[in-house]
């Protein structure tokens, strides 16, 4: 007997489902759909705060040992040498994914209220 073993439902899978729908041209969607995505998002969506509060603190890290380095302190100088780092980087594209995740539940409910006639 073989057994089927679910993927794991995340932010990723669910984005790149329909990125897969709309590039193959069967991007036909319900209401049902889009609240689904929405509310499963949503969902998903705190392990991804926490994350960027994790790499937030890492970044912000980095500029106090940068600071502490220099002989003559500057707060800025020290940001500025920080968002040079893999730190930084993590900290942005962590960012990003939150505000993309964050509009498609948006447009998600936009899209609801079309499908149904609203």
């Amino acid at each position: 007997m073989t057994e089927k073993i679910a993927e794991k439902i995340t932010i990723d899978v669910i984005l790149n489902s329909l990125k897969e729908a709309v590039e193959s041209k069967k991007a036909q969607f319900d209401a049902e759909f889009w609240i689904s995505a929405a509310t499963k998002i949503n969902l998903l969506l705190g392990d991804d705060h926490d994350f960027l509060f994790q790499a937030e603190q890492e970044f912000m890290r980095k500029v106090d040992e940068y600071y502490k380095e220099m002989d003559k302190p500057s707060m800025a100088r020290a940001k500025d040498r920080a968002k040079t780092t893999e730190e930084w980087l993590k900290y942005k594209q962590q960012e990003a994914r939150v505000r993309r995740a964050e509009e498609f539940i948006k447009i998600c409910k936009a899209r609801a209220r079309v499908a149904q006639g609203f």
